[in-house]
C-alpha cells in the first residue's frame, strides 16, 4: 500500500546493443515532468526555428531572383535607351536627309511623302525623259545608304575658287542644252549632255563631298557632289563610278568613267548644277565653255 506524501520514482534505462551493462536513470514523477515539458517546448523551438529558416532561405532566394531580374532589367533598359538615342538620331538625320534632297534639291510633294514613309521600298518613278532631274532615285539609293554623310555642307560666307563647280566634267562636245520647259520650249533639261568616247574620264566640276554614288534607274550610274553653299552637281550615265559615298574629293578628280548607262541611247555625260533649289544652266559657271565661246 503507497504512502502518503511518499515520492514516486521512476526509472529510464539505456541498453546498448552490443554487449555491455546497462545503464539506468532514476527521476522522481516531478522532475519527468519538468523534464517532458523541457523536451516539449525545445521541439518547438526547432520546429519554429525550422520553419523560420525555410521562410529565410525562400525569402533569400526570392531576394536574389529578383536582384538578378533588376541586373536584367536595367541592361535591357540600356539597350532601350540606346535604340532611342539611336532612333532619335536617324529622326534627326532624316530631317537632314529632307534638306539635303527635299527643299535643297527641289523635291515634289510625292518624293517628300515617300521619304517620309520609313522603311517603305517603294521609289516614286517620274518616267521623264533623259535631262529630267529623276530625284526619287535619288531617293532610293539615299535609302539603301547611311544617313550620316547625307549632310548638307555648312554655309560659308565666301566660298571657296576650288569648290566652284566651274571645270567641265569631261573633254567632248554638247549635244543637248539647259532647258527649264513649258508648254511653249517643250520638255525641261535641267542640265547639258556631252558626248564623248565611252571610259573618258569624268571629273569632279570642283571640291566637295560625295552625297551620292549609285545606281538610280533613270541615270543609271551617278554621282552626286556637294559644293557648300547650296551648290550641288550631278553627273549621271556613267560606266563606272570610282568614288563612294561619303568621301571628299578634288576638283579636277576623276570621279567615274564616261558610259550609257540608265536611259540613253548612247555614250555621254548628263551634268548638272543646282543652286538653292534652283537649277542653273552649267554654261553660265563653267569657265572652260565661257573661253571657248570668245
Amino acid at each position: 500500500m503507497k504512502r502518503k506524501g511518499q515520492k514516486r520514482f521512476f526509472s529510464l534505462m539505456f541498453v546498448p546493443d552490443r554487449e555491455g551493462d546497462p545503464k539506468s536513470v532514476t527521476l522522481s514523477y516531478g522532475k519527468g515532468r519538468w523534464l517532458a515539458v523541457g523536451l516539449a517546448i525545445l521541439a518547438v523551438h526547432l520546429v519554429l526555428g525550422l520553419a523560420a529558416y525555410i521562410s529565410l532561405f525562400q525569402t533569400h532566394r526570392t531576394n536574389t531572383t529578383l536582384a538578378n531580374e533588376n541586373r536584367e532589367l536595367k541592361s535591357r533598359n540600356a539597350i532601350i535607351e540606346s535604340i532611342y538615342r539611336e532612333f532619335r538620331e536617324i529622326k534627326v538625320m532624316e530631317e537632314k536627309i529632307k534638306m539635303a534632297f527635299g527643299q535643297t534639291l527641289g523635291l515634289d510633294g510625292k518624293i517628300q511623302e515617300s521619304l517620309e514613309n520609313k522603311g517603305s521600298a517603294t521609289v516614286v518613278n517620274q518616267p521623264e525623259p533623259d535631262g529630267a532631274s529623276s530625284l526619287s532615285n535619288v531617293q532610293q539609293a539615299a535609302a539603301a545608304r547611311p544617313a550620316a554623310v547625307l549632310l548638307t555642307p555648312a554655309r560659308e560666307g565666301i566660298m571657296r575658287p576650288e569648290n566652284m563647280p566651274t571645270q567641265l566634267p569631261v573633254d567632248g562636245f554638247i549635244t543637248a542644252r539647259f532647258r527649264k520647259g513649258s508648254w511653249l520650249i517643250g520638255r525641261r533639261h535641267h542640265g547639258i549632255d556631252v558626248a564623248a568616247p565611252l571610259g573618258s574620264p569624268i571629273r569632279a566640276a570642283g571640291s566637295g563631298t560625295v552625297l551620292l554614288a549609285d545606281w538610280t534607274p533613270d541615270f543609271g550610274n551617278m554621282v552626286i557632289l556637294s559644293h557648300g553653299n547650296g551648290y550641288y552637281s550631278y553627273y549621271g550615265h556613267a560606266m563606272r563610278l570610282l568614288v563612294e559615298q561619303g568621301t571628299s574629293v578634288k576638283k579636277g578628280q576623276t570621279i567615274a568613267l564616261l558610259g550609257s548607262s540608265g536611259i540613253s541611247s548612247a555614250p555621254h555625260l548628263h551634268f548638272e548644277i543646282w543652286q538653292d533649289n534652283n537649277p542653273i544652266d552649267p554654261e553660265q559657271v563653267l569657265f572652260e565653255i565661257k573661253a571657248a565661246s570668245k
